[in-house]
């Protein structure tokens, strides 16, 4: 007897079938794009942590290898902070170090070249003492109008623990390896998979120096990660003093989001740093158009009202009524909220992805 020929649906469920295999076996591109600073690379490593190569724990070496930048970070902000109590006295914003120990401690880490290979106990002493001085401690209140991390004070406050901290027998613990800050230059990759579907994450440089680098990373990209500090409303960036970090955030936003390479593209949006936003606004009162850049802004600290607003400057900036652009607040020190965030994230990459593919209506 013969064969019987295949019907014409069944021979399209067959070939859906064997498209939709073949899309289990492929990898999905996703690029992490935005400014220097807002908290990418940051967010890739807790992803690392969470799915990829450090899944199992980040591994003694690459602990290791996180102590020197780890200590320029301690040390560079030390100074930046010094540099910014005697600029900011003019301002009447602070007051000169009045103690004997405190000066001493200043001299000290102004001599010092931060690229040290060791913190040195005289060194971890004086962090020590600077940080818990009251006109110092002033300073890093007003550190929007200085260039310093975030975390800065949470990882000089662990200096008062030495040696135990810092010494040289200690070996980073994870959350030191997420709060140490390396500059990202290039581009950096890494494969990680989320239950059965597989992604290829590429993070590059934030910096205005290297987004020329970007082009060569998008070529079939499956969703653009775009990263953006919420807090930086009242900041101002490391290459240009005069630019509002928010303003580039938002204009380098537009370009992306409206590129007629990512016409196709899902746009996932993070608004991170979400904890430091909620500490500016609701806490310490700065209101959203301190800079003056933003006269539209409410005049609140109402979280709630503060991250709406946020939330319709970026959208407001997607030219493309047919581009949905999905929104999450997060924080990148936070691996939780990174867990939560990304595993809802992975759902909505499948899910248009696979609408591109005609698979869902």
């Amino acid at each position: 007897m013969g064969a019987f020929a295949s019907k014409p649906k069944d021979q399209g469920i067959v070939k859906t079938i064997s498209r939709l295999k073949a899309k289990d076996s492929e990898i999905l591109k996703l690029l992490l794009l935005g400014a220097g600073d807002s908290g990418k690379t940051t967010i890739f490593k807790q992803l690392k942590i969470l799915y990829g190569s450090h899944k199992h724990g980040v591994d003694t070496r690459a602990r290791i290898g996180i102590r020197k930048p780890l200590f320029a970070n301690i040390i560079s902000g030390a100074k930046t902070l010094l540099d910014g109590l005697e600029e900011l006295q003019g301002e009447g914003l602070t007051k000169p170090l009045e103690s004997a120990e405190s000066l001493a401690a200043a001299k000290l880490i102004k001599s010092i070249d931060e690229r040290v290979n060791a913190l040195e106990p005289e060194v971890a002493e004086a962090i020590t003492t600077l940080y818990n001085d009251e006109n110092f401690q002033t300073t890093w209140k007003n550190r929007s109008k200085l260039q310093i991390l975030d975390c800065w004070a949470q990882l000089a406050a662990n200096c008062a623990n030495y040696p135990e901290w810092g010494g040289p027998e200690w070996i980073p613990d994870e959350e030191a390896y997420i709060l140490t800050r390396i500059r990202t230059t290039g581009v950096v990759q890494e494969i990680f998979k989320i239950e059965n579907t597989t992604f290829q994450l590429v993070d590059v440089g934030g910096q205005r120096n290297e987004r020329k680098k970007w082009i060569h990373c998008f070529a079939g990209v499956t969703a653009v990660l775009y990263v953006a500090a919420s807090s930086e409303y009242d900041q101002y960036l490391f290459e240009d003093r005069s630019r509002n970090r928010l303003v580039e955030a938002l204009g380098l936003f537009n370009t992306v989001t409206n590129s007629e390479v990512f016409e196709h593209t899902t746009m996932i949006l993070f608004l991170n740093k979400s904890d430091i936003f909620r500490d500016k606004l609701c806490v310490r009162k700065i209101p959203l158009n301190i800079s003056g850049e933003f006269p539209e802004a409410p005049d609140t600290d109402i979280y709630e009202v503060g991250v709406a607003w946020l939330q319709n400057k970026f959208l407001e900036h997607n030219d493309n009524p047919n581009k949905f652009v999905y929104v999450h607040l997060t924080t990148a020190t936070d691996r939780s909220n990174i867990k939560v965030v990304l595993e809802a994230c992975k759902v909505t990459i499948v899910r248009q992805a696979l609408q591109r593919m005609n698979f869902y209506p």
